[in-house]
């Protein structure tokens, strides 16, 4: 009856519960893990709906030569003869539509997107929902200079396959080839402070592998209606 959906999760775990059999426990269990996993499935659909209908609503997005330049280096000639590519950066005030924008290079369908603003310094968010069969872009949105001078490898989407989450034990570590996905991060600020003991190096390293692009004071990155 459960399987048909002609009884509640609820009330199939009631049931069990209180006949009492032996086998009970580790069907209560199952039922738990389905019905979370079901839950979970049905909002990533719902999600998914939802953004498509916001994309409808979006106005047209501009063009930036910066940005097309930085789209050749995927081109099916270059991919195949290049090593490593570099990370586009979209940088700029709250509300120029920079994420959205982002998402739409390569369509929200097609692109991861992480949050890296509760991460601690240094450190990613997970990738862990990376499909390279599905996804031909990741935006790393509130992205840090600093997650990206500690995680260069990452950001160079070279050949090799890089290991995130390492540890002395290893227990969580795992492990993506990301050999020509586009990455693009979004941030308000991109700042590297002088201080810092490596300042020069760290400066270069970031000129020669990421591509800044920034609008002037005042627009956005969707057309505006006049």
């Amino acid at each position: 009856m459960w399987r048909t959906r002609k009884m509640t999760t609820w009330d199939a775990m009631n049931d069990l519960l209180h006949c009492r059999d032996p086998r009970a426990e580790n069907a209560i269990k199952t039922l738990e893990s389905l019905a979370r996993r079901e839950a979970e499935w049905d909002e990533r659909i719902e999600q998914a709906c939802v953004c498509r209908r916001l994309c409808l609503l979006q106005q047209p997005f501009r063009t930036h030569p910066a940005v097309e330049k930085w789209m050749e280096q995927y081109a099916p000639s270059s991919l195949s003869v290049s090593s490593r590519f570099r990370c586009l950066l979209l940088l700029g005030a709250s509300m120029q539509g920079k994420t959205s924008y982002a998402m739409s290079l390569f369509g929200a369908e097609n692109t991861l997107k992480v949050s890296c603003s509760a991460c601690p310094a240094g450190v990613m968010p997970s990738l862990r929902d990376f499909d390279r069969a599905r996804h031909q872009a990741i935006v790393f949105d509130e992205l840090q200079v600093d997650q990206v001078l500690s995680n260069r490898e990452l950001f160079q989407a070279g050949c090799h396959r890089i290991t995130l989450a390492q540890s002395a034990c290893g227990q969580h570590a795992y492990s993506l080839w990301l050999h020509g996905v586009r990455l693009i991060g979004c941030t308000n600020s991109f700042t590297l402070p002088e201080e810092t003991p490596t300042y020069e190096a760290d400066q270069e390293w970031l000129s020669k592998n990421i591509i800044i692009v920034q609008l002037p004071d005042g627009e956005t990155w969707f057309r505006q209606e006049t």
